[in-house]
């Protein structure tokens, strides 16, 4: 978040943490609030985080990219734009499943179990698919679905499960779990073939496909 001296506020959520906006200093304040952020215009800003491993800290802008914190994040598939060819090469090179390759921070960054099982869904690709076996119509077919998935989840605020976790800054839960077409949803007909939704215990997570329309 930029500031008004030209320097950015880094906020990293960690496991558990928020950012809670608050119209007043009057409002209660929840517990495990680490940091307090009041507006000259009213109301605050304060970043709860109940396991602690989230941080702040704030950088000149020069710094951003040698911040220690940063540095092994891969690319934000929202903001760097390239082909679908470029894309492909990447992928090639790294020889990795799919999934594992999808939640390494360091190719791509901000996908978690929850969104590359979805991705993985949308293209219809099976999660131990080899990522340098994909066909031409199979690597745009997975770059389609990074980018479709994850704008869909913005769109709807992202993802609250069960426990409501995730809210957004207002402290409302997220929709997008309305429309997940397989996480959470064993044993549910699969969107696409009406086949059960299974889920399948990979790297001690949950994940969930359809084992019909990926391959």
């Amino acid at each position: 978040m930029k500031l008004d001296d030209g320097d950015v506020l880094v906020a990293h959520l960690g496991m558990s943490g928020q950012l809670l906006r608050a119209k007043s200093t009057r409002e209660a304040m929840p517990k495990h609030t680490h940091v307090v952020i009041t507006f000259t215009q009213g109301g605050q800003l304060r970043f709860v985080d109940p396991r602690t491993f989230g941080e702040m800290f704030v950088t000149s802008v020069v710094d951003l990219a040698d911040v220690e914190e940063l540095a092994h994040l891969g690319i934000d598939p929202l903001e760097t734009a390239m082909s679908w060819e470029v894309f492909g090469r990447l992928v090639a090179e790294r020889a990795q499943k799919l999934k594992a390759l999808l939640m390494d921070q360091t190719f791509l960054a901000g996908i978690g179990n929850l969104y590359s099982d979805e991705i993985l869904f949308t293209a219809g690709l099976r999660w131990d698919r080899m990522s340098d076996s994909l066909s031409t119509q199979e690597v745009r077919r997975l770059y389609r679905a990074i980018i479709e998935v994850l704008q869909e989840a913005v769109k709807h605020r992202g993802s609250s499960l069960a426990d409501e976790q995730y809210v957004d800054v207002f402290g409302r839960p997220g929709e997008y779990q309305e429309h997940h077409k397989v996480y959470a949803r064993e044993g549910e007909a699969c969107r696409r073939c009406r086949r059960p939704v299974v889920r399948r215990r990979v790297g001690n997570r949950s994940t969930y496909l359809c084992e019909a329309c990926q391959v």
